[in-house]
C-alpha cells in the first residue's frame, strides 16, 4: 500500500523518558478506502539523540 506523505515533522515529544517524532500522513486515495472516515492518520517512531 503506497502512502501520500502530507507532513513529517520533526518534533521531538517526551513521553516516558523517551523521545518520539511525529509523523502524520494520508493513504494514497483514502475516499476510495473502506475507512473514508479515517483519512488522516498518525504513527509515531522512536528517535534517538545523540
Amino acid at each position: 500500500m503506497s502512502v501520500h506523505w502530507i507532513m513529517a515533522a520533526d518534533v521531538p515529544v517526551m513521553k516516558e523518558g523517551i523521545f518520539h517524532t511525529q509523523i502524520i500522513f494520508l493513504k494514497e486515495d483514502p475516499a476510495k478506502t473502506e475507512d473514508a472516515e479515517l483519512i488522516g492518520e498518525m504513527c509515531v517512531i522512536l528517535t534517538e539523540k545523540v
